[in-house]
Parts: structure tokens; C-alpha cells; sequence
């Protein structure tokens, strides 16, 4: 639903160098520093290609697509698809800012060397020369901080946008459960669906692209390497791989754990909701104590699936830690074994090129498995809620109101009704005809053969058993 505009955003209205620097947000930080404070009023209008219900309404009609296309072939639909079909390629084309950002890092350590050169004895380079290879890495510097700073801010929009999809998907499909999904699903389930599952698309999204360049980057790693040291390039470059296999091994652990976790905190969630909804009636009986150890037991058990998650993460965090350590270790051990002259230039490129796959490779892509393990089991919980059965309209109750009786009787469509309106009374009525009715899908309790025209001023009750 549209508004209105009380205060129209001014990105709308900005150039490429205004929205590339952010610059057009300085009104509101200067309004911000004059008033000590901001109102809700102070706060621009939302962007138009931010809106919840084109965003929703796209992803709506990816996921029916979805339903449609696998449900002749008898397939399950994935929700993955849908939002593949979605989010597009947008994602993957703004990743390519990572190349250039990835190639400044790595351009800084070989200039640094070449910059060493000046400060020999018996140097000849020229000051001007040095000047520009100073000048270089400022810029090689300068050059990541520009570039990264906008993909960052443009893959949170895209996980921000997927997110709200995410959630205004999940409304829809709340409103029109049947009864009988009602009944399997608690309210602390849909509460942990909008505040957990759909978030995690817009984690996953902020690393989702260093799972691609990874691999590149280890190339180029070993060709630099392997200019100074050869073979035993390898050795650093075996110990990151045997890292990221061990991540990915984590990474199986972690969607098990996850898994559990989400398991026991709806537990949880539905336990708390259900007890506060009926406090009066455990304080009239006395269970507070009852009710208190049923809690806490549950509680403990979501806190020790969590601890197991905390001692991988600090194995993680352990192995990242000391990554570059222990890589100079193993390299310098075989140089001194293998009697392989040591050099200063080395030293320097190895210590900027390990600190730069360790930020790069090693916890950037950890970042990235562990989030899209996180995302696989969030989607499966979001699938599994989206595929349960819908109410459908039962054309076998038919009523007919007031106001749709008086535009058959006299055709206003759409125009105001006169005041007062006197409907006639012939026509007025409720018309049942129900050959089988349950309250829940293969019950034992059934309604059956009810039929009956009800006319205003009737009374129809149906005796039987209580279900």
C-alpha cells in the first residue's frame, strides 16, 4: 500500500557521486547535530524499490511458480529456486567489486618490497621513484576502502530486501492456514520463523561471494610465492586448505546443532506463550513452581546445544587466530631444514600475504559456510511452514449481506449506498448444505448430511454429541 509523501528521500533526487560517497544523507546529520536528537518525522520516506509489497509480490509469485511447475511432476518445490529466481544475478555481479578490492590488498606487500629496495646500501633508485611507490601503496590503500565500503552497503540492501520478501511471504501464508495447520503450528514457532529463519538471508548474502573468490585468491597466492620460495609455497598454501576442510567439516556439525537448537527454542517459545496466555489459571492453582521447572528444564537443554555451537566456534576462532603463526612456523622450519637462504623481502611479502588470506580466506569464507549452513536450515523450516495446507473457500455455505443483495436489486457498483437503505427482506437468507464437515483433517467427530435454508427470523440448532 502506498502513502502519501511527508518527506520525500533525497536519494531519489541524488547523483552517482552523491550516492556512491553518501553524501546526501548530510541534511540528516546536520539536523541531527542542531537538535541533539532525531524525530520520527525527521526520517525519510522509504525508497520505492524498498517497499514490502513489491517485494513481496515477487517473491509470491517465484514460490507459486514454484508450487505450479513441480506439482505436475510430483516433485517437492524448493524454496532455494524461488529465491534464486528473485534475487537474481545482482548479487554475483556486485561480488566482482571484489576483485579489485582483493587485487589492492594483495598489491601492497609487492610494493612494499620493491620500496625496500631505497633503503639499501649502494641504492640506486631515484627519491622520485620512491615517492611514486609510496604514493602507490597510499592508493593501492585508498582504492579498497572506496570500493569495499559500496559493496558492503549494496549486498546488505539485497540481504535486507530478500529478508523483508522473506517475512511478508510467511504473513501471507499465515492468513491463509487452514485450521487444521493452525493447530499443528504454535505461535512461537511463527515468531522464531520472522525474527531467525528470515534473517538469515541477510547474513548469508554479506559472504555469500567469497566462497568464489577464495579460490582465485589461493592462486595468485601461490604464484607470488612461488617466485621467492618454490616449492614450499605449498606448504602454506596445504596448511589453508587442510583449514578449510576442516571448516567445511564444522560446517556439518553446525547444521546439525542448528538444527536442535531451533527444535528446542519453539519448544521453548511455545511452552512461555502458552503459560503467559494462562497465568490467571496457574496462579489459582498454585503451579508456578510446576511451570517453572518445565521451563527451565527446556531452557537447559537449549543452553547446552548452544554450548556445544560455542566450543566449535572457539575451535574456529583458534585455528584462525593463529593462522599466520603457525604458517610462518611450518615455512621457516622447512626453509632451515632444506638450508634455503633467508630473506628479508620474503619475510615482508609473506607476513602481508598470510595476514591477507587469513582475513580473506580463512575467516571470511568460515563467515560465509557457517551462515549459509545457518540459511540451508532456516529455508527448510520456512518451506516446511509454506507447504502446509490452505483454507479453502467452501462454496457449500452461501449468505448473501445486505449491501450485495441491494447492487443485485438495483446495480450500484461501487458508488455509495443512500442513507438510510431499506433492504427488502425477500432474498435475505443462509443456505447450508454439508455432506461431510470435520474439525480437523481424518477425525473421528464429523458433521454430516446438514442442510437447511435459514430466513431472517429463524432459529437453527444442530443437536448431537459433543466433540
Amino acid at each position: 500500500m502506498t502513502t502519501m509523501s511527508s518527506n520525500p528521500n533525497p536519494y531519489l533526487r541524488a547523483n552517482r557521486l552523491s550516492r556512491f560517497f553518501h553524501s546526501w544523507l548530510s541534511e540528516l546529520l546536520s539536523k541531527s547535530h542542531q537538535q541533539q536528537t532525531l524525530h520520527l518525522s525527521d526520517l525519510y520516506d522509504l525508497l520505492p524499490h524498498m517497499e514490502s509489497t513489491k517485494l513481496t509480490d515477487q517473491m509470491e509469485a517465484n514460490w507459486l511458480d514454484e508450487l505450479n511447475r513441480y506439482k505436475q511432476k510430483q516433485k517437492q518445490p524448493s524454496l532455494l529456486r524461488a529465491t534464486l529466481r528473485t534475487v537474481g544475478w545482482k548479487p554475483l555481479l556486485v561480488g566482482l567489486l571484489l576483485i579489485p578490492i582483493e587485487l589492492s590488498k594483495i598489491a601492497q606487500p609487492i610494493v612494499l618490497i620493491f620500496l625496500m629496495n631505497f633503503f639499501e646500501s649502494c641504492s640506486t633508485m631515484p627519491i622520485w621513484g620512491a615517492w611514486l611507490l609510496t604514493a602507490a601503496t597510499i592508493l593501492a590503500s585508498l582504492c579498497t576502502s572506496l570500493i569495499y565500503n559500496p559493496y558492503f552497503y549494496w549486498m546488505q540492501i539485497f540481504g535486507l530486501k530478500m529478508r523483508v520478501a522473506y517475512s511478508g511471504l510467511i504473513y501471507r501464508k499465515l492468513l491463509r492456514l487452514s485450521s487444521d495447520s493452525m493447530n499443528k503450528i504454535s505461535p512461537g514457532k511463527i515468531t522464531n520463523l520472522l525474527s531467525n529463519d528470515a534473517s538469515q538471508i541477510e547474513l548469508v548474502l554479506q559472504f555469500i561471494n567469497n566462497l568464489w573468490i577464495a579460490p582465485l585468491e589461493i592462486i595468485i597466492v601461490i604464484i607470488i610465492f612461488w617466485q621467492f620460495v618454490k616449492y614450499i609455497a605449498f606448504i602454506a598454501v596445504g596448511y589453508t586448505l587442510l583449514l578449510l576442510s576442516i571448516q567445511l567439516g564444522f560446517g556439518r556439525f553446525f547444521l546439525h546443532l542448528r538444527g536442535k537448537i531451533m527444535q528446542v527454542t519453539d519448544e521453548r517459545v511455545k511452552m512461555m506463550s502458552e503459560t503467559i496466555q494462562s497465568m490467571s489459571i496457574v496462579k489459582m492453582y498454585c503451579w508456578e513452581s510446576a511451570f517453572a521447572k518445565k521451563i527451565l528444564s527446556v531452557r537447559r537443554r537449549e543452553i547446552i546445544q548452544y554450548a556445544f555451537s560455542l566450543v566449535l566456534e572457539c575451535i574456529q576462532t583458534f585455528f584462525a587466530s593463529t593462522y599466520t603463526d603457525v604458517a610462518f612456523f611450518i615455512m621457516y622450519t622447512a626453509m632451515w631444514s632444506l638450508n634455503i637462504r633467508f630473506n628479508t623481502r620474503f619475510f615482508a611479502i609473506a607476513a602481508g600475504l598470510l595476514g591477507f588470506m587469513r582475513l580473506s580466506i580463512i575467516e571470511f569464507v568460515y563467515y560465509a559456510i557457517r551462515y549459509f549452513v545457518f540459511y540451508m536450515a532456516a529455508q527448510k523450516r520456512i518451506q516446511a511452514f509454506l507447504l502446509l495446507s490452505e483454507s479453502e473457500r467452501d462454496n457449500r455455505l452461501m449468505s448473501i449481506c445486505a449491501t450485495d443483495l441491494f447492487t443485485q436489486l438495483y446495480g450500484t457498483k461501487g458508488e455509495a449506498l443512500p442513507e438510510p437503505v431499506k433492504v427488502p427482506s425477500k432474498g435475505l437468507g443462509l443456505q447450508c448444505n454439508l455432506k461431510r464437515a470435520t474439525w480437523k483433517k481424518d477425525d473421528f467427530f464429523q458433521l454430516r448430511n446438514i442442510a437447511f435454508d435459514a430466513k431472517p427470523g429463524d432459529l437453527i440448532c444442530v443437536i448431537g454429541a459433543v466433540g
